[in-house]
This record gives C-alpha cells, sequence and structure tokens, in this order.
C-alpha cells in the first residue's frame, strides 16, 4: 500500500542482518526478519549471522569457481517505478533524467574470490587404502617450488597453477604416474616468463580425482 501510516504489518523482509544482530534484540522493536518460505522452527538467522547463504548445484566438470560481489545503489526497476507512480510533480521525471545523465548506476565489483573445486571420484577397491598425495613447497617460496605426489595405481597426471581470479598460469603434463614422483617447478608460466608474487593454487589432476594446494610464491 502507499498509505505508509496505515500499514502494520511485515509480510517479507529479506534484508541480511547487520553486524550484532540478535532475534531477541530485534523482535524488541518488531524488526525480527520475516520470510513466509521459512520453514522453521529455527529462526530465520541465528543470533550473530550477518550474511546469507546460498547454494548452487555445479556441473561435475567445474574445477574453478569465481565469485563476484557487486552493489548497486539504484536499479533499473526501482527508477521506473518512481518515474511511472509519482503523479504529483515532475520529481520523478527529474530523478530519472539524473539517473540516466549519470550512467544509470552500473554496478560496482566490491569484491572477488577464487576457490578451486575438489572432487573426488568412488575409491578403487584394488588401492589397499592407499590415496593421493600433494605436497608442495617451500611456502612461501622465492623462486619455485618442489612438488611431491603420489597415486595408488597407474594413472596420467596433470598439474595445474591457478591465480586468485581463477586464471590457469602454467599447466604441467607428467604423464602416467605409477607410485611416488617428485617434480621441480621453476616458478615460470606457461609462456617462460616468471609469474608474480601472489596467492596460488596448485591443482593435481588424476583420472577423474584431484587434489588441491595452496602456495604463496614471493618476488
Amino acid at each position: 500500500s502507499f498509505h505508509f501510516v496505515l500499514n502494520d504489518t511485515i509480510y517479507k523482509d529479506n534484508r541480511i542482518p547487520p553486524q550484532g544482530f540478535t532475534n531477541a534484540a530485534f523482535a524488541s522493536f518488531g524488526g525480527t526478519p520475516v520470510d513466509p518460505d521459512h520453514e522453521g522452527p529455527d529462526p530465520l538467522y541465528p543470533d550473530g549471522q550477518y550474511w546469507d547463504e546460498a547454494s548452487y548445484t555445479l556441473p561435475a566438470e567445474t574445477r574453478t569457481v569465481i565469485t563476484t560481489l557487486y552493489y548497486q545503489t539504484t536499479s533499473k526497476e526501482y527508477v521506473e517505478f518512481l518515474l511511472n507512480e509519482n503523479e504529483t510533480d515532475d520529481s520523478g521525471q527529474l530523478l530519472y533524467d539524473l539517473w540516466v545523465d549519470n550512467g544509470r548506476c552500473p554496478p560496482v565489483a566490491m569484491v572477488a574470490d577464487t576457490a578451486v573445486v575438489e572432487v573426488d571420484g568412488v575409491a578403487d577397491a584394488n588401492t589397499g587404502g592407499r590415496d593421493l598425495r600433494l605436497r608442495a613447497g617451500p611456502s612461501p617460496s622465492r623462486g619455485g617450488l618442489g612438488i611431491e605426489l603420489e597415486t595408488p595405481r597407474p594413472i596420467p597426471v596433470v598439474l595445474d597453477l591457478f591465480d586468485l581470479e581463477g586464471r590457469r598460469v602454467h599447466t604441467i603434463e607428467l604423464g602416467e604416474v605409477a607410485g611416488s614422483r617428485r617434480h621441480v617447478w621453476d616458478g615460470r608460466n606457461d609462456a617462460g616468463r616468471p609469474v608474480r608474487s601472489g596467492i596460488y593454487w596448485l591443482v593435481m589432476r588424476a583420472g577423474e580425482r584431484s587434489r588441491t594446494q595452496r602456495v604463496v610464491l614471493l618476488r
């Protein structure tokens, strides 16, 4: 309703709580988060939670996920709503024109993160309990990396190095590996140039299975 003075019921409020949130404190002034789709009986947000959670089904071949949080001050739908619903004066048109003249409030990337997905297949019944192993060091390193790996049976192995933005910077194809193997990476990318300082993810792919280790390189 546009008669705000008559509005006395909250049907849904899906805003994420602020830091310091507790259900009791928000209930004291009628500000407890409300979502009619929440089944309960637990509260929608537990005390202290000031973030939301979302689940996504990833394709089976997923190896890297890049997540970016965007912030937009004003959406197109909201500006058009104010333009179309205001019948009192030209304020709606004025706001719309300012919005158009100033770039239409494009979303701004606030923060980004990258995660390497570790996919485990069904264990081989003949492995005798042995598993894939990956170990790289030193970390932090000012040069290359000594990479130690182990496979429970002969299997093709590929090592990939990703930066924090999910870009593959180097690939090492080791061919078929049986048991233990050691490899030394000289700190160069696929073009033969030294990689920059930073945090990287080393991913070992062996058939349908993988292992991942975070490494830090310094220059």
